[in-house]
């Protein structure tokens, strides 16, 4: 089926889509930020009916509230020195951008593959290994005062009923001692980062997570790597900051990682949709432009399959 899409729409998703012109780029980001932020909006009053929905919608919301701390980063650093005067005047740091990228990109993996790609009780034992692997970090703390030590003894009691949660699903059970002797492993090492596949729970890598999540590996292939290197005090970005701000590069890495959020941000918008169906009714009321840019982001980076709707038949 042809379908002819209105001219005026056309012409203000091609702007949000494909311009490389700065405010273009910004104006499209703007536009998965208020679409996230209605459809939260909409949920407002909405009662999960389990905790694991409700975690999911909790980190749903963490995710793009990052968003804006992104899109304030862009606007640049004005600064004088009341000392000598000295003035920075837009100054971008792309660095202290890309750290959020990586913790959207974490989160999407995390959401994905807990939330999306299991269900039943291979879904219960991941996401109890979630729950355990944060705790146990957390047992990790020193505490000093009275409440902060019932706060950690109750968390401690947590842990060993997670971890018997765990062990009670007949999937668990059903397990050969070699595969309870992993999952025994990942509660000790605080790792939850496993697909249930073949019968059996098999580690992954954030890339792994990611091409599960049907992100072309062509896109993404490199992506973590380069994350973690902007990230962390690496070589790699001390030499890179060396020349930056001399060749004028700090705004076109800036705005690149962006580009990367705001893919980050439209694959989590279209995976909450398809979580939750209440989530896609709000959706579907969105602007036309704001659903079509958001499928056509799916469409490119991951495959037609992941549009949430065909809105541009209607239009």
């Amino acid at each position: 089926m042809t379908t002819t899409i209105r001219q005026d729409i056309r012409d203000e998703y091609t702007r949000l889509m494909v311009s490389e012109r700065p405010i273009d780029r910004v104006n499209s980001y703007e536009v998965l930020i208020n679409s996230a932020f209605k459809i939260i909006a909409d949920l407002k009053e909405h009662s999960f009916t389990t905790i694991i929905n409700h975690d999911a919608d909790l980190l749903f919301q963490m995710s793009v509230l990052k968003c804006h701390s992104i899109l304030k980063l862009i606007e640049g650093i004005n600064y004088t020195n009341p000392i000598d005067n000295t003035a920075f005047k837009h100054t971008l740091d792309p660095f202290a951008i890309w750290p959020i990228v990586r913790s959207q990109y974490e989160a999407y993996c995390a959401f994905n593959n807990l939330f999306l790609q299991h269900s039943g009780e291979p879904q219960k034992i991941l996401y109890n290994l979630w729950v355990v692997s944060g705790l146990n970090y957390r047992q990790q703390f020193e505490v000093i005062s009275p409440d902060l030590i019932e706060k950690s003894q109750r968390e401690r009691e947590n842990i060993q009923t997670t971890i018997d949660e765990i062990k009670s699903t007949e999937l668990y059970k059903s397990f050969l001692d070699k595969e309870k002797d992993k999952i025994v492993r990942a509660i000790k090492n605080k790792e939850w980062q496993f697909c249930f596949t073949n019968n059996r729970f098999e580690y992954l890598s954030w890339k792994n997570m990611v091409q599960r999540a049907g992100v072309k590996p062509s896109f993404f292939d490199s992506t973590y790597s380069y994350l973690s290197l902007c990230t962390h005090p690496t070589n790699v970005s001390v030499f890179q900051f060396k020349e930056m701000y001399m060749d004028g590069e700090h705004y076109s890495t800036s705005l690149f990682a962006l580009l990367m959020s705001r893919m980050i941000t439209a694959f989590l918008i279209r995976d909450y949709c398809t979580l939750l169906p209440i989530a896609l009714d709000s959706f579907n009321k969105l602007p036309i432009t704001s659903q079509i840019l958001i499928n056509s982001l799916n469409r490119a980076f991951r495959s037609p399959e992941f549009a949430l709707n065909n809105i541009e038949e209607s239009v």
